[in-house]
């Protein structure tokens, strides 16, 4: 089914530059935000924002994390020094992984994976958009230079609206 559509889509499709190209333009050093966010099918930044192809890095993870984001973020950093001028942690209403609090995540995927990496389990953060920028703001793997650009958004699935979490 996705060939199919890809197919169609192909037909049409205008070519994307090269990195290369970008570069040689100067414009990889355009892409200042990164926005963190949920892999829910429903919840696609780039639609909620109306964003153009290339304009933002977006990472996509169960939940929106900024944990499970961390390896990109640093990577991109260390590939784009000082790049970064903010990094938005965007969450949704009606999520999956906000019907559980701690404890009933942790237990419904040790039903899952078994007891064998329990530990690994137990030091999953499964909360909300504030633990995740406490902990980014805390957290000694992040550069000090990036610590004071990240928010925290909640996408409301209903209305279409994104509010700031203070």
């Amino acid at each position: 089914m996705l060939l199919e559509r890809n197919r169609e889509v192909a037909a049409t499709h205008e070519p994307i530059p090269l990195v290369t190209e970008l570069q040689a333009q100067g414009k990889m050093g355009e892409l200042t935000t990164m926005v963190v966010t949920c892999v829910d099918p429903r919840c696609i930044p780039e639609n909620y924002f109306n964003l153009k192809t290339g304009e933002v890095f977006v990472n996509r993870n169960v939940g929106g994390n900024i944990q499970y984001a961390m390896r990109d973020i640093l990577i991109l950093n260390a590939a784009f020094p000082d790049s970064f001028q903010e990094i938005i942690v965007v969450h949704h209403t009606d999520c999956g992984s906000l019907r559980f609090k701690d404890d009933g995540m942790d237990k419904l995927v040790k039903n899952v994976i078994g007891e064998a990496h329990s530990a690994a389990i137990d030091n999953v953060a499964w909360a909300g958009v504030v633990n995740d920028l406490e902990w980014f703001r805390s957290s000694p793997i992040v550069p000090k230079h990036m610590k004071d650009k990240v928010r925290g958004l909640i996408f409301d699935i209903q209305t279409g609206k994104v509010e700031e979490v203070k």
